[in-house]
């Protein structure tokens, strides 16, 4: 049972005040090190291997900040397999934005590839990130923390607002409502579930989440120091432990054909963050970014429920594309439809670039999600695929759109430079 909040608070105080935690970010070490060294580190930290981290990378010059990263190093356990099953899951389009500091080996000759403005306000999120915390942000998943928080302990019965301010709870709610009836999938099943920014700066959340992801049960004296110790170093970013990088996604969930027991308990639902909304909002993207995320998200659970997301012989990133582009496809085709959103595709296609925005050139990467010309493409043909349908009113069934989109999926990722 979640213990009250002004408990939580107390214990809080009293965890920050032993360990003697300020909001001091890390400090540079007298030399600069290695630059292999830091590459190793960094990859032994996305492995999760934390005997791999060069321990000088992990030192700090300011006492208080030391004493959160050895708290966080005394209580390191590797992620379950269910928790590295779910970064999967939640990792998604807006994770690729949000994580721009990750590795890629790609080669963008044959293609078009630009830089975008949500890439940009990703990377405001994220200035005078210290190599010390993007270390511990590695190891503990502490990026993703608010996802797993939401998908596995989340309210299935809440009455939730969507928006810091709740300002675009309406039409959220309304959208998915609007999907449901417009897909021929079995869809009463999907909870429709926030991601909010406040999860950061609740201790029990942080604590519970990752004792969730280590294969632990939450206790206050085994998992609260660890809270404290990594809100206290993430409080130096930009706007602190509000910052719209810890909700900067939105994601489709399904355990279905999962056998794992810690995953099977999990229902199916459609994650929508705080982050990802503002984030749309602060490059002028927010007159549909909402109803496109929302119906892009759905166009996953279209492909969980009629099995297409599978039922390819394409892997890595050929196969990730895919199903992306699937997905961008579905979502435009309703928010075109008459009998959907209705809106107008060349408005809708030329003013709001949603998923142009985030497009990526990650090609050899197993998250590849498409290009930004070949998002662009897959939404433009779901589109012209609606307004083909628009004087009748005809929606065309799941797996017959699926099947269709399968046919044209060569010609959308042909390369777009010679």
């Amino acid at each position: 049972m979640k213990r009250p909040l002004t408990f939580l608070s107390a214990l809080t105080v009293c965890a920050m005040t032993a360990l003697g935690l300020s909001a001091a970010p890390a400090q540079a070490a007298d030399s600069a090190p290695d630059a292999a060294v830091i590459q190793s580190s960094v990859a032994a930290a996305k492995a999760g291997d934390l005997a791999g981290i060069d321990p000088s990378l992990l030192r700090s010059d300011d006492p208080r900040t030391q004493e959160a990263i050895d708290t966080l190093i005394a209580h390191y356990k590797p992620h379950t397999a269910a928790a590295d099953k779910l970064a999967g899951t939640i990792g998604t389009e807006w994770t690729e934005l949000r994580d721009a500091a990750a590795e890629s080996a790609i080669d963008g000759n044959d293609y078009v590839c630009t830089n975008t403005a949500l890439g940009a306000y990703s990377d405001q999120l994220l200035e005078g990130l210290t190599l010390t915390q993007y270390l511990v942000i590695l190891l503990y998943g502490v990026l993703d923390i608010p996802s797993y928080d939401a998908l596995v302990f989340g309210d299935r019965d809440a009455a939730y607002s969507y928006g810091t301010a709740g300002q675009y709870s309406n039409e959220i709610t309304h959208t998915f409502r609007d999907l449901r009836n417009f897909w021929d999938i079995e869809s009463g099943d999907i909870d429709l579930m926030a991601m909010k920014n406040d999860t950061m700066k609740d201790p029990y959340k942080v604590g519970r989440t990752v004792a969730w992801m280590q294969g632990d049960t939450y206790t206050d004296e085994e998992y609260l120091p660890v809270a404290v110790a990594i809100m206290a170093l993430m409080e130096p970013l930009p706007q602190g432990l509000d910052n719209p990088i810890y909700t900067f996604n939105a994601f489709a969930f399904t355990a279905e054909g999962d056998p794992d027991p810690m995953i099977q308990g999990i229902g199916d639902a459609l994650v929508m963050g705080d982050g990802i909304l503002t984030g749309m909002q602060a490059v002028g993207l927010d007159e549909y970014a909402p109803r496109a995320i929302m119906s892009h998200e759905f166009g996953h659970h279209v492909q969980f429920e009629t099995g297409v997301y599978e039922d390819t012989d394409l892997t890595g990133p050929e196969a990730t594309r895919r199903t992306e582009l699937m997905a961008d496809a579905f979502g435009t085709y309703f928010l075109v439809h008459a009998r959907g959103e209705a809106l107008n595709a060349e408005r809708y296609l030329g003013s709001s670039q949603s998923f142009y925005e985030v497009g990526d050139c990650s090609f050899t990467s197993a998250g590849h999600h498409g290009t930004p010309n070949q998002r662009i493409a897959a939404s433009t043909w779901g589109g012209d695929l609606a307004a083909d349908a628009r004087a009748q009113g005809h929606i065309l069934p799941a797996v017959t759109f699926g099947d269709l989109f399968e046919a044209q999926l060569p010609a959308l990722v042909a390369p777009d430079v010679s």
